[in-house]
């Protein structure tokens, strides 16, 4: 049995959600969304009384076939300022992103829906503008398991049913979610579509235009709980930002292009006998600045320097010594334009005893 004692666990069972209606059974107005999803996040609608529980996470199982308005994009980027994801269903209807309102707006996570087979639903709308894909279902694997009523006329008795479409899929996508921001509360909306985007499984079926992959719950979760932003002054071995390796974590951090002499230093610990292993990603496109990497001990002295792996820095090193080893990881940025101005925004990711990422 369920969570709710009847026969299904959602993806995130212990969220709490705010059913918000925006639509009838002849669907409904873009004006009718737009104030809902203000309403949503704690804005004020008309006569309206606020929402006392503003949300987070909106999921948005709607849409047509027209280009972005207005009306879509301001309550969006209204809900965005408020530091709310907003995860839209791609569309059903074989054709590009783009034709379908509100995914190709700006600031929304679009969701393209596979079937059983991992592969794209014949019906999922697809394109550049789709963000990662999740289970949809379709008439001929199978749909996805949904709790529903038996009325036809009314509500009688709850029920299941298989149903298929980007509808479904969404959903699983804003119940990963709430699970990251359950563990790690500070994420904001940008990280948390980031990093369930980089940590999405590959496609075991063919999805062309589908995102970055199929959604992974455990891997999103994990890479939230160890996400943090680089924290200044972190430019000298004193004042090192301390990076916990109980798991693989990542830091956002920032290099200023007019200033290399500034670095980001982060303190780490290698037990005896383990490797650690440090990835640097530069996420800021600009063919003229480069990152590397300096693994020092406690003295100062160099234990390594990073070298390039598969396109990207990366500084391994073996903790032979016997014991527990506190080592610090100097980041640093170089440019080959003189008056080069600005951040550079890069990534890092460091473990323990791992081949791969």
């Amino acid at each position: 049995m369920g969570n709710n004692s009847f026969g299904y666990t959602g993806v995130a069972p212990k969220t709490k959600i705010v059913p918000v209606r925006v639509l009838g059974r002849c669907g409904g107005a873009e004006s009718d969304i737009a104030d809902g999803i203000v309403w949503a996040v704690g804005g004020k609608v008309g006569s309206l009384p606020l929402n006392a529980n503003p949300v987070r996470i909106l999921n948005l199982s709607l849409g047509g076939e027209h280009s972005c308005s207005s009306t879509y994009q301001d309550a969006i980027n209204y809900a965005r300022n408020l530091k709310a994801l907003i995860v839209v269903s791609a569309g059903n209807d074989k054709q590009d992103v783009s034709e379908q309102a509100p995914a190709n707006c700006s600031g929304v996570m679009a969701v393209a829906a596979t079937n059983k087979l991992g592969a794209k639903a014949d019906y999922s709308n697809f394109g550049n503008g789709v963000d990662i894909a999740a289970p949809g279902g379709d008439s001929t694997n199978g749909g996805v398991w949904s709790l529903g009523n038996m009325g036809t006329k009314g509500p009688t008795t709850d029920g299941w049913s298989r149903k298929s479409g980007t509808s479904m899929a969404a959903p699983h996508v804003a119940g990963v979610a709430a699970l990251m921001l359950a563990t790690n509360s500070l994420l904001q909306p940008s990280d948390t579509a980031y990093l369930m985007k980089t940590t999405a499984r590959s496609f075991p079926g063919t999805c062309t235009d589908c995102g970055t992959g199929i959604v992974d719950a455990e891997a999103a979760v994990a890479a939230a709980k160890y996400f943090r932003y680089e924290v200044e002054p972190n430019d000298s071995m004193a004042s090192a930002q301390y990076v916990n390796l109980t798991g693989k974590a990542r830091v956002l951090g920032t290099l200023q292009a007019a200033y290399p002499e500034k670095v980001d230093i982060y303190s780490m610990y290698i037990p005896a006998g383990h490797t650690l292993v440090t990835q640097l990603r530069m996420l800021s496109f600009d063919i003229n600045f480069t990152g590397s990497m300096e693994l020092m001990d406690a003295t100062g002295k160099v234990l390594k320097k990073s070298v390039m792996v598969a396109g990207h820095p990366e500084a391994n090193y073996y903790n032979g010594t016997g014991a527990g080893l506190s080592v610090y990881l100097k980041v640093k940025g170089s440019s080959s334009q003189m008056l080069s101005t600005g951040e550079r925004l890069y990534e890092m990711r460091s473990w323990r005893n791992s081949n791969t990422w």
